[in-house]
This record gives C-alpha cells, sequence and structure tokens, in this order.
C-alpha cells in the first residue's frame, strides 16, 4: 500500500512536470520560429498575460496591443541573422499608417527572433546591430528578441505580482528591452522551474 501511494505521488509529479515542458516545448517558437506560426504565439503570449491582441490586415502591421490606455504597433520577424533597420523602418511605416486612422501615436515594438539556425551557445552576435540602434531610438522604438519575449512572459507566469511592472516597462522601453538578455542565466531559471519545483 505504501509503494502504491509513492507510485500514484510520482505519477501527479509526472504529470505536472509533463505539462510545463509541454507549455515550454510550445513557446520554443518565440526563439525558433517564423511566419505565421511565430506571430500566432506572440499574440497567444501577450493575451495570456492580459494585453489585449489585435491582429493587422493582411500585408499591413502584424499586431496591435492595447494595455489599459495604452497602444502599440507590433512587427514580427523571423530571421537567420541578426534584426536589421529594415524591420525597423517597415515597423515606422506601420506607426505612420495607424496614426490618420486612430488618431493617435501608438509605441512602436519591433520582435526579432534571431539567428534562429544556430544553437543558442552560437549566438554570439547582438540581436539588434549598433547601426540600427540610433535610428529605432529616435523614434522610440522597444526593441526585443524572441528569446527575451519567452523570458518576460514566463518571469511573469511565475510572478504575477510583477506583471503590471514589467508589461509597463515592455511600453516605456526606448530602445533594447534590458532584461532576459542573458539566456544562459535565463535557461537555468527554466530547468530549474521544468525539473526543480
Amino acid at each position: 500500500k505504501k509503494i502504491e501511494e509513492e507510485q500514484e505521488k510520482l505519477k501527479k509529479i509526472l504529470i505536472q512536470k509533463s505539462k510545463k515542458y509541454a507549455e515550454f516545448e510550445k513557446n520554443k517558437i518565440l526563439i525558433a520560429g517564423t511566419g505565421d506560426f511565430l506571430e500566432e504565439q506572440v499574440a497567444k503570449v501577450f493575451s495570456e498575460l492580459g494585453i489585449e491582441v489585435e491582429k493587422g490586415e493582411e500585408g499591413k502591421v502584424d499586431l496591435i496591443i492595447k494595455y489599459f490606455d495604452r497602444v502599440a504597433v507590433v512587427e514580427i520577424k523571423g530571421k537567420t541573422s541578426s534584426a536589421a533597420q529594415a524591420n525597423a523602418r517597415q515597423l515606422e511605416q506601420w506607426i505612420t499608417q495607424y496614426e490618420p486612422e486612430k488618431d493617435s501615436s501608438p509605441k512602436g515594438i519591433l520582435i526579432v527572433s534571431t539567428f534562429i539556425n544556430k544553437p543558442l551557445d552560437e549566438r554570439e552576435s547582438d540581436d539588434f546591430p549598433h547601426q540600427m540602434l540610433e535610428w529605432s531610438i529616435a523614434r522610440e522604438h522597444c526593441l526585443i528578441s524572441g528569446l527575451q519575449l519567452l523570458g518576460l512572459y514566463l518571469y511573469c507566469k511565475e510572478n504575477p505580482d510583477k506583471k503590471d511592472e514589467m508589461i509597463q516597462k515592455l511600453f516605456d522601453t526606448v530602445g533594447v528591452f534590458e532584461d532576459f538578455q542573458d539566456w544562459r542565466e535565463f535557461f537555468r531559471e527554466v530547468l530549474i522551474l521544468l525539473f526543480m519545483s
């Protein structure tokens, strides 16, 4: 009877771990995905964080997100290299198109899943190269990698009391989002969440 009770307890732990692992697998697309799959996962992540998400029209902006009174236009890219100024220019185009339609000026957020064909330990270049930063900063864009977005999402799920602060930080950031840049530290925490908790 004692062995059966222990077996039942281990089964419950296994189910819990399997669910966490399945959730992590699903979100891997944020660091290795492109196209519609990546856009859909970004939209799902924002929705789960309590951000209102509106899909853009075909051939236009990828997403429009709203959090209370704040609005952002979101451009999403999956690339085998770093982000490029052309990606930021496209984001700025969507911002200027949004303004006349809605009579307001939204935040611009560029999310790029970079170096998607490389293992994480071989991704040594900057996600957002120096030559594009000045241009994006002048336009108050927030630049965030898919890996950082995954970090933000998991952090908010584990720390719901910090969620509002982190989402406001996303809207307030000008230039590169500063959190979750060290993937080694980030994945150590993920492994702890998956296997130790």
